[in-house]
């Protein structure tokens, strides 16, 4: 399957994935307007729930029962999901999930950020390998807001 970890900063996850017995890289953390998901599962329905989040729900999607998101928005708070899509905000300082969830979570508890959690997932998860994909809120452009220009009193 796969670890995501995140805190209120940052989201990361592992690039393995494993399609009939054929291990491939993929990505599994994407930054969309107003924050930061990662998904586990199948990455089909991870790219189909990023198209239901982005169409605000309009759209409908069957997700299946192995499927889990995890949504860090703009503000820094951490959203869970699952194939209810309904939205559980997490109160916690961080939070994983996937196969490797178990073992970020430990980690994260013992102090690691989230970057480290994968990393130890690495380790003992043997659905979670490869390169761990980072992405921080820190480095998603804020949107830019036009000024009002100034008028000019005639002279």
């Amino acid at each position: 399957m796969t670890t995501i970890a995140v805190n209120h900063e940052m989201v990361c996850s592992d690039s393995l994935c494993v399609d009939s017995g054929v291990r491939s890289v993929v990505q599994k953390i994407y930054t969309v307007p107003g924050g930061i998901i990662g998904f586990a599962g199948d990455v089909s329905q991870g790219l189909m729930f990023i198209e239901w989040y982005l169409s605000k729900g309009t759209e409908e999607y069957p997700f299946n029962e192995h499927f889990e998101a995890v949504v860090l928005n703009e503000e820094g708070e951490i959203y869970s999901y699952d194939s209810g899509l309904m939205p559980i905000k997490m109160e916690q300082p961080f939070y994983a999930i996937g196969s490797g969830k178990q073992a970020a979570t430990a980690a994260m508890l013992l102090g690691c950020d989230p970057i480290e959690a994968v990393d130890l997932a690495i380790q003992v998860d043997t659905c979670t390998d490869g390169a761990v994909q980072i992405l921080r809120l820190s480095d998603i452009p804020k949107e830019v807001k036009p000024k009002k220009s100034k008028k000019r009193k005639k002279k």
